[in-house]
C-alpha cells in the first residue's frame, strides 16, 4: 500500500520550482520569435533581458548541446520567470508557492503557446523540478535531517558539508536528486535561512507523437513521481516538524 502524502506542509520549504519542455526548432526561430509571443500573451513584464553575460554566436548557440538547451532570454512578473532558449522554454515560480493546481494551469498556458507555434517540430523532453530549503532555527543543518546515510572511510558524513547527486531511470522517467548542505536562502521580507538543500528533478525524456494531448497527464505523472520522491526523502522527524496537513 503506497503512503499518504500530505497535502501541503506548515512550514513550506519549496524555494523554486521549475518545468521545462525541449524540443526541435530549424535555426534561432525559437529564441528570436518566442519572446515577443511570450510578451503579447502574459506581458508586460517587470524585467527582460538576455541570460548570457557575453554574446555567443548564434550558430554555436543552435549547435553546441550545452548552450542550445540554456536559457538565453528571461522574463519576470512578480515571482512568476518564463525563459527561452534555442531548443528549450522553462516556467520557474519562486516562493511562496501557490500549489500545484495553480502553478500548473500557468505552465499549461505557457507551453500551450509553445506547442502552437508551427516553426517548432518535434518535442522530446518535458521535466518538473522542485528546490527545497529545509531548515530549523535554532538548528545546525545535517543529513540526519533527510531518511539517508553517508559514510566514507568508515566516517559518517551528517553536519559536515557536503553535497550528492543520484541519477536513476524508470520507465519514460528519470529522477534527479541532489542534495547539498550547507546552503542559505531568504524569502522576501524574511531572515536569512541555513540549511540542507534538496533538488529532486523528474525527466520525461522520450519524444511526443502528440504533445498538445499528451503532455498535461505526463507532468501530472511527473508531479506525482517528484513529491513521492521528496517525502521519501525525509526522516519521519522532520516530516513532522514541517507540519504535515492533509486536507
Amino acid at each position: 500500500m503506497s503512503k499518504h502524502l500530505p497535502t501541503r506542509l506548515a512550514s513550506e520549504p519549496i524555494v523554486e520550482v521549475v518545468s521545462e519542455v525541449r524540443f526541435d526548432v530549424a535555426g534561432d526561430a525559437a529564441v528570436n520569435l518566442l519572446p515577443g509571443i511570450f510578451h503579447e500573451k502574459f506581458g508586460p513584464f517587470d524585467q527582460q533581458g538576455r541570460t548570457f553575460p557575453v554574446a555567443f554566436p548564434q550558430e554555436l548557440l543552435v549547435s553546441d548541446p550545452s548552450l542550445a538547451f540554456r536559457p538565453q532570454v528571461a522574463m519576470s512578473k512578480d515571482n512568476r520567470i518564463i525563459q527561452v532558449g534555442s531548443k528549450v522554454v522553462s516556467v520557474a515560480l519562486r516562493a511562496p508557492y501557490p500549489g500545484w493546481t495553480d502553478f500548473s494551469a500557468f505552465v499549461c498556458q505557457v507551453f500551450d503557446v509553445v506547442c502552437g507555434q508551427s516553426f517548432i517540430n518535434t518535442f522530446d523532453w518535458v521535466s518538473l523540478k522542485y528546490i527545497d530549503v529545509i531548515s530549523f532555527e535554532g538548528n545546525s543543518p545535517k543529513l540526519g535531517w533527510l531518511d539517508a546515510e553517508v559514510i566514507l572511510g568508515g566516517n559518517r558524513i551528517d553536519e559536515q558539508p557536503s553535497a550528492l547527486r543520484v541519477e536513476y531511470v524508470e520507465g519514460s522517467v528519470t529522477t534527479v536528486v541532489q542534495v547539498t548542505s550547507p546552503v542559505q536562502t531568504q524569502h522576501p521580507g524574511q531572515p536569512v535561512r541555513t540549511g540542507v538543500l534538496l533538488d529532486v528533478d523528474t525527466i520525461h525524456r522520450e519524444q511526443f507523437s502528440d504533445f498538445s494531448g499528451q503532455y498535461r497527464s505526463v507532468l501530472d505523472q511527473l508531479h506525482d513521481r517528484n513529491k513521492r520522491q521528496f517525502f521519501s526523502l525525509l526522516s519521519k522527524e522532520t516530516e513532522e516538524r514541517l507540519g504535515p496537513e492533509y486536507t
